[in-house]
Order: structure tokens, then sequence, then C-alpha cells
């Protein structure tokens, strides 16, 4: 394969235990016993990789057009478009899409992302005469991202009631992530410009002697993530001295299973019977913390706390991601 991995003769090695196929024959069936169904073969196992005898070299387009024009002396209109296109990429098919009834997929993802504003509508900077120091973390930044999908079709029986002992199928979707970052603001506008974006000093550690753990007061259940001490206000006619999205939010866990049942009616419909259980161990995946009104270290306005969940945060309560142990119930027919 790495010698001739293309062309009009590729090479392609075909191994059924141990017995390597030779040039111009089937690959199946191969010699030895033989597998029609792809299921019950026994020790018989086929590995198979292969490349396209049409393979054909990939490419990419990356493009910009960018106007501009001067209104004043103190105006400058931009108008750009960027746009990148993605042309005969390579990829890989899996021609065998089951191993032994399991299929699996993980994924793990690390990155930082960094700007000066991520969302520029509505969005103000702190100090419009100094850009920079709004640079940081983006409002999206997450560091650490895994997710995993198995799914597992159950050997069925050649004895008994075949409606009852075949088609049946479980599944698990795995999902953790790292918090986002988030940016402390003051309630009252001490720098005089009236756009209440102003963000406040830090003067200690935003997370000493706060356990992230559930209480109760008043009635209310909460997490208080960050330490309302660790801040102060700025002097009048001052800007805050702490960095934009400087601090970071609860992570997110999730563990959900899936039980299906597939009754094939005839060649055209199937009806399948699914048990869908989300957040299995009922883990507790908190919003985002509120620090939009920091009015002191020892004001009682709830700053710094969370409140609801992520689900309820971002309009989806009760089924939403990070929702508390719920279970589903569903009949689909297939077509």
């Amino acid at each position: 394969m790495q010698s001739n991995p293309a062309g009009s003769n590729p090479v392609s090695a075909i191994e059924v235990d141990n017995y390597t196929i030779p040039q111009n024959t089937y690959i199946f069936p191969a010699t030895g016993p033989t597998c029609p169904t792809g299921s019950g073969c026994g020790n018989v196992v086929y590995n198979i990789f292969s490349i396209s005898q049409n393979f054909r070299t990939p490419y990419n387009y990356n493009y910009s057009l960018n106007i501009e024009k001067s209104l004043s002396n103190a105006i400058l209109l931009t108008l750009g478009y960027v746009g990148s296109q993605g042309r005969r990429l390579l990829t890989m098919a899996e021609i065998i899409k089951d191993w032994h009834g399991l299929t699996s997929q993980f994924a793990y993802a690390w990155a930082h992302s960094l700007d000066d504003m991520t969302n520029y509508q509505g969005a103000l900077p702190q100090n419009s005469f100094d850009l920079k120091a709004d640079y940081g973390n983006s409002d999206f930044d997450t560091r650490h991202n895994f997710t995993a999908l198995l799914s597992y079709n159950l050997p069925g029986r050649s004895t008994g009631p075949q409606w009852l002992l075949q088609g049946w199928q479980v599944s698990g979707l795995l999902s953790f992530h790292t918090g986002q970052p988030f940016t402390v603001f003051t309630e009252t506008d001490n720098s005089g410009t009236n756009e209440l974006v102003q963000r406040v000093n830090q003067v200690g550690d935003p997370f000493a002697g706060v356990s992230h753990k559930m209480v109760t007061a008043n009635g209310t259940k909460f997490v208080q993530w960050v330490n309302p001490a660790a801040f102060a206000l700025p002097a009048l006619g001052t800007f805050g001295t702490m960095g934009r999205n400087q601090l970071y939010g609860p992570g997110f866990k999730d563990v959900d299973f899936s039980v299906l049942k597939n009754f094939r009616i005839n060649e055209r419909f199937n009806l399948q019977f699914r048990t869908e259980i989300f957040n299995l161990f009922n883990w507790a995946n908190l919003a985002p913390p509120n620090t939009f009104n920091f009015a002191g270290p020892n004001a009682q306005n709830g700053f710094g706390q969370s409140i609801t969940t992520i689900g309820d945060f971002v309009g989806a309560p009760g089924i939403g991601p990070g929702e508390p142990f719920n279970v589903q119930f569903a009949l689909k027919l297939i077509f």
C-alpha cells in the first residue's frame, strides 16, 4: 500500500486469517470458510483497506474581497467578504460498518480562541479609545472537548420467537467539555461613559473560599462560583483593570443511554421502538454565574452565583443539555 497507494493498478492488502489473496482473484469469498451474512463467522475476520482507482489530488480555495471608501477624515467604510472552498478532499469510507456488531467513535479537541470582541452586534468595549485592552479569550473559548459514541447490535438467537429476540440495539453518548469564559462587570457606571460595560479590579483569588457545592439560602438553590471579596469597584472616572473573559465557568459532563428494538414489517417498512435516557448519572450541569452586577464585596444581590442549569439558561428547560435525569419513549416508522 505504501509504495503504490494510487494509480491505474493500486495495491490492496487483504488479510483473512493470515492468508493474503493473490492478484486477479475475487476478494469474497476468500479461501477457507465463507461468511455471506457478515455475522456469526466464528474466528474468520475480514480486514480490508484500499484506495479508490479514481483518486484525485485535493485542493482548497481561500479568497477575499475588500472594498474601502473614505467618507471623511474620521470615517472609513470597509466592505469585505472572505470565503473558503475545498474540493476533492481526502476522506475515508468504511466498507464494512460493523465490527462484531460494535460501532464506536471518539473525538477529542483542544482549542484556544482569542479576540477583542466576539459578538460584533450590540457589544461595546470597555474603553473605545483602547481596544487592545479588550483582547482576551473569545466568548466561546472551550479548551478541552471530548465526545464518544458507542453502539452495539445485540446478537440474536436462532431459536425462539424471532420478532422478540432479534433487532435489539444499545447505544451511549458521552460528552465532556470544560467551561467557557466570562467577564465580571460593575453594576454602576464608575467610568462616566454611560456604556455599562465597565469591568472590576481584581484584588484576590476569585476561587478562594468557594466550594462549588450546591447550597440553599432563602429558599433558593445556587452554587457560589466566585468569591465577591476578590473584586473591587474602580475609582470614579477610571476603568477596571481586570481582563475581559479572564475567568471560566462550570464545565459540562453528560452520559446518555438508549435501547432500541427494530421490528421488520416488510422490505420497505421498519418499526423502531426507542427508550432514551438523558443524563444517566443525573449530573448537575450549571449555567454561567451571574457576574454582571458587582456592587461591592458585601452586596447581597446574587453576584457570582449560578442558579440554574445550562439547558434552562439557553432556553431549553426540561429536556435540553445538562437537564436532570429524564426518560423519553418514542415509536418511529422507517421507510
